[in-house]
């Protein structure tokens, strides 16, 4: 079906506002440079894309909302994807971007829960955070072997910095080592990776990214290993199948709700380091028994609320409780330590 051009709302510097259209098959004019900030949102019947060589610039939320786009035919010359800029495009299957593309911003195919396969070009020199977050069908990421930043390794994307970008959560694969010499895990790495029951990490492991296995729900148990002094908060959230973890030496602090609805986590053994457990760390693990702890001094807010089996709490003395839902960790320590020592 032709687009029509009344359908779309252009200014003079050929940045296109607004689309007003109805049409399944959209053809943007040749002359736009840049698609305006929420410009298409909700446009629900387009399912056909196709961009000019003149553009430069998706905007934030360009495209958000569009949840019938299938096919990208074109991008154009763009060389700038904005922030959330396909936000749920849920139909959304596949992504080939053009060699002009130079930056994808945070969260720009959040939601995009229909996406199988993303190739990037080699001119990519950054990809924002949570950029993938709610692609839980990926099952490959292929990058130009030309990237000077990123590349990757059997549909892995890593950068050149020694961080693991994005792990395809759509992989049929029960385990996963992730490569010595990785240092780092992006926000949200292994987030949606439903299919992971194991995960194997690299001495050379430091830092464990926010939300980095959210949802991982059937991972069954993991070892951090010694070098790793940060954990993003909800790094381990919605694990249901976690039953075991052990935490390094190095951590001083439990971050918030970095551990919220593991119902499989049974006994915590918190490292002499560690003197703070975040607001809702605990939250919703309810078959969590024991807690053990050697320096603590302070329980956030709602920590360990709804932790219904929660009997023993092993401390050297009675930390300062938060007194939103922590009731049941703060009777099981009066216990332990009635006197507060």
């Amino acid at each position: 079906m032709q687009t029509v051009k009344s359908s779309f709302d252009v200014t003079p510097e050929g940045r296109l506002v607004s689309y007003r259209g109805y049409e399944s098959n959209v053809i943007v004019p040749t002359g736009v440079t840049e698609i305006g900030e929420r410009a298409f949102w909700g446009a629900r019947l387009m399912t056909r894309l196709t961009l000019p060589a003149s553009l430069r610039v998706i905007g934030a939320w360009g495209f958000a909302g569009c949840t019938s786009l299938r096919e990208v035919a074109s991008f154009g010359g763009v060389t700038d994807i904005g922030a959330h800029a396909f936000f749920s495009c849920t139909a959304l299957a596949e992504v080939w971007l053009p060699p002009t593309v130079r930056r994808i911003g945070a969260a720009a195919f959040d939601g995009c829960a229909t996406l199988g396969f993303l190739s990037l070009p080699e001119a990519l020199t950054d990809i924002g955070d949570m950029t993938f977050r709610g692609c839980r069908s990926l099952r490959r990421v292929s990058v130009s072997p030309k990237n000077r930043m990123f590349y990757e390794r059997e549909g892995v994307l890593f950068d050149r910095c020694g961080q693991l970008v994005r792990y395809p959560p759509g992989r049929d694969a029960f385990a996963y080592t992730v490569p010595p010499g990785v240092h780092s895990l992006a926000d949200g790495a292994f987030s949606e990776a439903t299919m992971l029951r194991e995960v194997g990490l690299p001495g050379s492991l430091t830092r464990i990214g926010q939300g980095a296995f959210y949802r991982a729900k059937h991972l069954r148990s993991l070892d951090l290993p010694p070098r790793v002094t940060e954990i993003g908060a909800e790094a381990f959230g919605a694990c249901e199948a976690l039953a075991r973890v052990g935490l390094p030496c190095g951590l001083t602090t439990v971050p918030p709700l970095a551990f919220f609805g593991c119902a499989g986590l049974t006994d915590v053994a918190l490292p002499p380091g560690v003197t703070k457990i975040g607001e809702g760390a605990f939250l919703g693990c309810r078959s969590l028994r024991s807690v053990t702890a050697v320096r603590l001094r302070v329980v956030g807010e709602n920590a360990f609320s709804d932790c219904v089996s929660l009997r023993s709490v092993s401390a050297t003395a009675l930390p300062r409780v938060g007194t939103n839902g922590n009731e049941a960790f703060f009777t099981a320590a009066a216990q332990k330590n009635p006197r507060g020592g």
